[in-house]
């Protein structure tokens, strides 16, 4: 490794803060609704959970899809045709798929909550879905979508 004479603090020319935030200031910040999180981690155990109670609730999972086809077999099949017999059948059927994934739902909903719950905690914040108008200016929308004259003029030199 080669050494130099002099020493250079590359930190200097740094654009970000170096100073970490002061506890007054994280707490603001937290309040705004700006908090680290990542979204990985609920997605991941989402996952695993649900894969787990396909393990675990096997068996359930078993009985009401054989007992969903079994009445579509032996039963539905040979039913007259009208409105009434349409109707419900197809509310029998929602019933019926409703109540498979009815555990796989609650199980996601319950893990997700717990995720984010680990991640930063307990935070309720209006902040972040509070309108911005100034995030509106149809002027600024036309600035990004046709981009200036110089830009596309640079562009011809090449």
């Amino acid at each position: 490794m080669q050494t130099y004479r002099w020493q250079l603090d590359l930190q200097m020319f740094n654009q970000e803060k170096t100073e970490k935030a002061t506890p007054k200031k994280r707490q603001e910040t937290r309040q705004k609704g700006q908090v680290a999180k990542t979204v990985e981690l609920p997605g991941a155990l989402i996952l695993l959970f649900a894969f787990l109670s396909f393990f675990l609730l096997g068996g359930f999972y078993k009985e009401r899809l054989l007992h969903l086809f079994g009445d579509l077999l032996q039963d539905w099949l040979t039913m007259e045709l009208s409105a009434g017999n349409v109707m419900s059948l197809a509310y029998q059927v929602m019933m019926e798929v409703g109540l498979m994934l009815a555990p796989i739902f609650a199980i996601a909903v319950v893990v997700a909550i717990v995720a984010n719950l680990i991640q930063f905690g307990f935070l309720l914040s209006g902040e972040p879905l509070k309108m911005k108008l100034n995030k509106l200016n149809p002027i600024n929308g036309l600035k990004q979508i046709f981009p200036s004259a110089r830009s596309s003029n640079s562009s011809k030199a090449y």
